[in-house]
């Protein structure tokens, strides 16, 4: 079978992806509601929360996001019923089959060049030492396997493939992408002897380029998935343009019918954003540098510094300049993505995306991307196809750079392909090269397990340290807070809802569930629109939900019933009538009356 070791590195990482997914991540983070539910009202009525009909671009909470997640929930949905699983299965499906891209992507990789060098300089064929064969076994290592296996038990990959939160979607898109621009690079598209000419190109029926015209799409999809992708998109496809331009000059003919493809694909956004353009900039300029103050705020003080020392205005403002501090600030932030603490120590800071003590990948991949980068850099002086690799890996995190929360682990989540890609070439180098037969098996034998090892304690991290240390960071509680709700909902025409612990209608309207028309009934948006784009829900069915849930703001009724968060209501004034906890035992939510 020419797929036989693929197939159980395939299992392996579709467990790992959807084992207890309904339970961990250990709550329902908001943005997965939002999908969730958006998803359950396209299929009830084709019509999304603000009731408009088959929308590119879903409002939620002021803050537009892409509609892919919500589409591919849309049948799981329908066959499962509104739950964590069904929302969460097409990223951990996707997630999977990102492993299989990769391996192909690998294969790709193989014919950079018919050439490579070893670790003394020697030239061996890369169709010569695709496989390195250990005595007395019939299996075998390649560097298109090492590349699936990692990415199989890359943490990262597992935590962002185990969430509906629109990055596992986007990366798959992005890499189904990119083997399509390589794989077409390498077909020869023979035209049919019958054919039709398309206006003044002369270009033949049968001569599409297939694999192109899967890229193009796939590129589509990633910008339907991610705002992100509006810019890595185009760069991703600058950077193989400028590094394969030699070859594409002979194909010219075959980009017109994927590029035309790709327009129509693109066209609802595209038509759309003429009316509208936050469906195209989402939530861009309240997340950008140039939205934040932390520019403004570094001139103001280095202007003021200057005046104190008598300089002039006119040269402080001549050495301290906003293209200057803009350009240093995005790229401290870029750079911020490759920092060994951010990969490996501490992670992501913020909420939902932090695992506690860990990075996002594994430490004993420092060594092999490093002599893989090594190697694919000596490379990519003569091969062209090798530096584009390069330029993937650069352009991964550059979207990230222009935000003011980073370093940001969804943002930069592109980094995952091109970095698997490199730590496996690195890995397949370091086992072939080892001199001798009881070395290289020592090798394996170590190398596999630090990195079984790694993937323990990540998990005993995910699994056990993330609900006893951060559970509200995923909302944890919510789920709980509804089930005990319902049957209270009857007994009591006020009821005032915290608006802390994740937006509240949302996981109202997921759980019971809300069915449509009362929703669109009951529902009353508040139209102020806060400094950072977030919008407010004031009231759902009979919950109110105050903007700033103060209990000494909130009006006192005798026959209403009240819902703080952790510690808002002070419990000597209320009859407490049940509480949520956290798995840690703490607080989470108080149900009370006066």
């Amino acid at each position: 079978m020419k797929y036989k070791f693929l197939l159980p590195i395939l299992f392996l990482g579709f467990i790992l992806r959807v084992a207890y997914l309904d339970k961990f991540p250990i709550g329902l983070y908001s943005d997965e509601a939002v999908f969730g539910y958006n998803a359950y009202l396209l299929l009830q009525t084709g019509h999304d929360e603000y009731n408009r009909f088959w929308p590119v671009g879903l409002e939620s909470f002021g803050d537009w996001k892409p509609p892919m997640q919500a589409w591919l929930a849309m049948p799981f949905v329908w066959i499962m019923g509104l739950n964590e699983y069904a929302v969460r299965l097409p990223s951990a499906i996707l997630g999977t089959a990102t492993i299989v891209i990769i391996y192909f992507i690998a294969i790709e990789l193989l014919k950079f060049s018919e050439h490579s060098e070893d670790s003394e300089g020697r030239n061996v064929r890369f169709s010569d030492s695709q496989k390195v064969r250990f005595s007395g076994s019939q299996s075998f290592l390649s560097f298109p396997i090492i590349a699936a296996f990692l990415l199989a038990i890359n943490p990262w990959h597992i935590f962002m493939s185990r969430m509906a939160m629109l990055v596992a979607i986007e990366v798959f898109f992005i890499s189904l992408g990119v083997l399509g621009l390589i794989r077409g690079l390498n077909d020869t598209v023979i035209p049919a002897q019958a054919g039709i000419y398309l206006n003044r190109f002369r270009v033949k029926n049968g001569m599409i380029n297939w694999w192109w015209v899967i890229s193009a799409v796939s590129f589509d999809g990633a910008i339907y998935s991610y705002y992100g992708s509006r810019v890595t998109v185009p760069l991703i496809l600058l950077a193989f343009a400028v590094t394969q331009f030699n070859e594409l000059k002979s194909k010219w003919k075959e980009v017109i019918i994927p590029f035309i493809t790709g327009l129509v694909v693109l066209s609802p956004i595209l038509i759309q954003s003429i009316t509208d353009p936050v469906i195209l900039t989402g939530r861009a300029r309240t997340t950008s540098v140039f939205f934040n103050d932390n520019v403004r705020l570094q001139l103001w003080d280095a202007h003021t510094k200057a005046g104190l020392k008598k300089i002039p205005p006119v040269i402080s403002r001549f050495l301290d300049n906003k293209p200057y501090y803009y350009a240093k600030d995005i790229l401290s932030r870029y750079w911020s993505h490759f920092s060994p603490v951010f990969l490996f120590f501490k992670g992501d800071s913020h909420p939902p995306f932090k695992i506690p003590r860990l990075g996002y990948l594994y430490l004993i991949d420092l060594p092999f991307f490093l002599i893989g980068l090594w190697l694919i850099r000596r490379k990519a002086e003569k091969g062209q196809r090798a530096k584009f690799l390069i330029l993937y890996l650069l352009l991964s995190p550059f979207v990230a750079g222009l935000t003011f929360l980073t370093p940001a682990a969804n943002r930069s989540f592109n980094l995952v392909i091109p970095w698997t890609l490199i730590t496996a070439f690195g890995l397949f180098i370091s086992i072939k090269e080892t001199p001798w037969r009881t070395p290289r098996s020592l090798l394996i034998m170590a190398v596999t397990i630090l990195y079984l090892s790694s993937l323990v304690f990540y998990s005993y991290s995910y699994i056990k340290l993330i609900p006893q240390e951060l559970p509200h960071y995923w909302h944890y509680g919510r789920k709980e807070l509804v089930n005990k709700l319902k049957p209270l909902l009857a007994e009591y025409d006020k009821i005032y809802l915290t608006n802390k612990g994740g937006p509240p209608y949302i996981f109202l309207s997921f759980y019971l569930p809300v069915q449509p028309d009362d929703f669109y009934k009951s529902i009353k948006r508040n139209p102020i629109i806060n400094e950072l784009g977030w919008g407010h829900t004031d009231k759902i069915l009979n919950l109110g939900i105050p903007r700033e849930f103060d209990w000494k703001e909130v009006p006192k009724d005798p026959q209403a019933l009240y819902i703080g968060f952790e510690n808002e209501i002070p419990e000597g004034e209320v009859q407490i009538l049940d509480r949520v906890y956290y798995p840690n035992g703490k607080v989470a939510y108080v149900i009370a009356k006066l």
